[in-house]
């Protein structure tokens, strides 16, 4: 039986409240060279993609803006953001990361985009967020409601359908990269490193809640990655439509994890993928 909703938004929240600070060190497959640079690709792209509203710099809604990465981007591309997210943590985090910049804040309810205006932000990004939502839809029809005609919505980062497929060019790159990981030495000086110990005693704490209570239990409140219960594109899509949205763009592309053999990376990269993008911005009239 699913959990209700409020449970798994406080399960986000609460696992949120303990990583915040850490974020950035505990996902590589997020803060590296390569990644950053895609994102920051895909960025300029939907901001290239707007239709002008006026002189002043486009206002971007940055949904579930964790520790400011996304944030960070659209600054440096010459936005204003409206940094959203359910985590206060994450939240105090981009209030002192960006102080004296043009910069706001809102509080996420889980729910919806309460308190913001119809069609009033430029653009919305989603990126590595929907997987975490309860009602994934919903919050795409949400970004899409304030979005004003001639905006554009981003959505990056969430599994591609083909990592839910028999891929065997995907299982392949996989396999490289644990024989990769379990070859590779490990430094004696973790060992001295207190935060060492806290990742290890967090896994087996994991792995005890899956056991004991519910076996899909993600540190972070990851929901629909599983191959029953993932993001369903083909919905996305149909609300976008709904909404009066054209689809600019859809990407799919293998994710670069820290730590990965480049040769690796390379030989594989154009055989398969295992991560989507969509960029659709909104019609006029």
């Amino acid at each position: 039986m699913p959990e209700p909703a409020d449970r798994l938004v406080a399960a986000n929240v609460r696992g949120y409240r303990r990583t915040a600070r850490r974020y950035e060190r505990l996902h590589g497959e997020i803060f590296n060279e390569r990644e950053q640079g895609r994102l920051r690709e895909g960025l300029a792209r939907a901001l290239a993609e707007l239709i002008p509203a006026g002189d002043g710099p486009p206002r971007v809604l940055d949904f579930g803006c964790g520790s400011g990465n996304v944030t960070e981007h659209l600054l440096e591309l010459g936005a204003t953001v409206l940094a959203a997210d359910l985590s206060p943590a994450f939240l105090s985090l981009v209030r002192r990361r960006f102080e004296g910049r043009p910069v706001e804040t809102l509080q996420l309810n889980g729910r919806d985009l309460d308190g913001l205006a119809n069609a009033s932000v430029d653009a919305a990004v989603s990126y590595s967020v929907l997987h975490h939502v309860p009602d994934y839809l919903h919050a795409v029809r949400e970004l899409c409601r304030v979005v004003r005609p001639g905006g554009a919505v981003l959505i990056d980062h969430e599994a591609a359908p083909n990592q839910y497929a028999d891929d065997a060019a995907l299982a392949e790159f996989r396999a490289g990269v644990l024989q990769h990981e379990l070859a590779r030495p490990k430094r004696a000086s973790r060992f001295l490193d207190p935060w060492h110990y806290r990742t290890l005693g967090r896994h087996h704490l994991t792995q005890l809640r899956r056991r004991l209570g519910n076996p899909r239990y993600w540190p972070e409140g990851d929901i629909h990655v599983w191959p029953d219960d993932h993001i369903e594109w083909d919905g996305i899509v149909r609300v976008l439509r709904e909404a009066g949205f054209e689809v600019v763009a859809t990407e799919d592309y293998l994710l670069y994890r820290q730590g990965t053999p480049e040769d690796l990376y390379e030989h594989y990269h154009g055989l398969t993928a295992d991560v989507r993008m969509l960029l659709a911005r909104r019609l006029e009239g």
